[in-house]
């Protein structure tokens, strides 16, 4: 009996192995990859080659995307290629005619069961839900990032970039700054103060915390919110004279008096604003001060713009005029988000048999733009790897196909945040360029990124800063 039991399992196992055999042979069929052997489907994974890096911290992570660069370089002629870890599927999208129809093709809004990984901590907010939930909560969400909206907000960036200011001035006498969790904290109070409409310093120091740990924060959340619905269901709904409402204010109005959203809603949400939204930017800003600080003929231009802008006040808040001014600026920061994209990846799944520049992309296959490899397309970034802030002037940028420079995703399903995420950056480094000459301490080969939730470093950002006005007195 016990014999028989095995026979079958084995046979039924041996089945689903050669079905899944034949499957993986039709899908190659379908789209450019290596040759595949019909019983070794760990072929794919042995040519992993990143080995070099054993015994170093995030090995993996830099394996990992040297052989994805070594695939994409080698079927650069295609607009996409497969590869496999063992029977599953990974399209590699690498050039910016493909992403186009993977982002704009209406059958592909479900976003890749790799973004599974993120529910365990912000839930199924907008970044995370099926594409049916995500369709209703952007409709409501929308008129959150309106420009009237963003420019309440830009208060709050002034604020917490000309704090940022002051403690950076107590730096200047070092040799370097170590910046990766001071950035970090002040994006978190801009955003906590956005979304929550509380100040870091309010919540006991957890600030901290929660830059250590995701999981130490929730609690902090649900305790904002539990007193933010108590004051609005007592009719403190906040001053209509604010010059911004916070997030959560919306986001209560839509749970309480239209109940579009239940309380579970409510903190996924604030929980998904909160740590997407101080995440990108402290690492746009942390990439953007390396770069920038490696260049100095760049950093003069720089120089040169915010004081004509300024007319020399290192002090006075940005405007959106100013924001619009600053176009030297922002052709930098463009350039930065080019180099190192702060979201190094966009994954959607197919929904159903989906075509992409002509090859034929099976339902339940999981579609990868790794933004880093896309921006260093050479047909479309000569010279990928030199800094050029140059490529996004007025008269270059025409040049850049769509959908070959996508640093906020693209499409249906981009990153709602984006123009708030840009006005933080851009106002947090102007203030510090106004301030204070940078000067970063590590060269490019030390300063590996990798992939993560954001793109990262294997070393920390190192930053020395200089003032530039000596009669400063922040």
């Amino acid at each position: 009996m016990l014999l028989e039991i095995v026979a079958c399992v084995t046979i039924a196992v041996i089945a689903l192995l050669v079905k899944l055999s034949w499957w993986r042979q039709r899908c190659s069929r379908l789209i450019p990859t290596k040759k595949l052997s019909f019983f070794n489907p760990l072929a794919d994974v042995l040519e992993y080659d990143g080995f070099e890096f054993s015994g170093k911290k995030y090995a993996v992570h830099l394996g990992l995307m040297k052989a994805i660069g070594k695939r994409s370089n080698k079927f650069r002629k295609y607009p996409l290629v497969c590869a496999w870890i063992t029977y599953i599927p990974f399209v590699l999208i690498h050039k910016s005619e493909a992403v186009k129809d993977l982002l704009q093709t209406k059958k592909v809004i479900e976003k890749s069961w790799m973004y599974y990984f993120f529910q365990a901590i912000v839930g199924t907010g907008l970044f995370t839900c099926d594409s049916i939930q995500w369709k209703d909560r952007r409709k409501l969400f929308a008129p959150c990032f309106q420009s009237n909206m963003l420019k309440g907000y830009l208060t709050v960036f002034n604020e917490h970039s000309l704090k940022f200011v002051k403690d950076l001035m107590k730096e200047t006498e070092k040799e370097f700054t170590y910046v990766d969790v001071p950035i970090s904290l002040s994006t978190l109070d801009i955003v906590c103060e956005c979304v929550m409409g509380v100040k870091l310093s309010e919540l006991e120091n957890k600030g901290a915390q929660y830059v250590q740990s995701l999981h130490r924060y929730v609690p902090v959340t649900d305790e904002v919110i539990q007193e933010r619905k108590r004051r609005y269901l007592n009719g403190e709904k906040g001053d209509d004279s604010s010059k911004y409402k916070s997030l959560l204010e919306v986001l209560l109005k839509l749970h309480i008096e239209d109940q579009a959203l239940d309380e579970e809603g409510v903190r996924q949400e604030v929980d998904t604003f909160i740590i997407a939204g101080h995440d990108t930017a402290a690492t746009s800003i942390k990439w953007a001060l390396y770069l920038i600080g490696h260049h100095p003929e760049v950093q003069e231009k720089i120089h040169q713009e915010v004081d004509s802008v300024f007319e020399g006040d290192a002090d006075r808040p940005l405007s959106v005029d100013d924001l619009n001014d600053l176009k030297y600026l922002d052709c930098v920061l463009k350039e930065c988000n080019r180099i190192y994209p702060s979201v190094p990846v966009i994954a959607r799944q197919m929904a159903e048999e989906t075509k992409i520049c002509g090859y034929t992309l099976p339902k339940g296959a999981s579609a990868v733009v790794i933004t880093y490899f896309l921006h260093r397309d050479e047909d479309v970034f000569p010279d990928p790897e030199k800094f050029d802030p140059e490529r996004f002037s007025p008269e270059n940028r025409v040049n850049i196909p769509e959908f070959a420079y996508i640093p906020f995703a693209a499409g249906s399903r981009n990153c709602i945040g984006r123009w708030f995420g840009e006005m933080e950056v851009k106002t947090m480094v102007c203030h510090i360029l106004r301030n204070f000459s940078v000067h970063s301490v590590d060269s490019r080969d030390k300063m590996l990124p990798i992939m993560n939730i954001t793109l990262q470093s294997t070393q920390p950002f190192r930053i020395r800063f200089r003032p530039r006005h000596n009669n400063n007195s922040k």
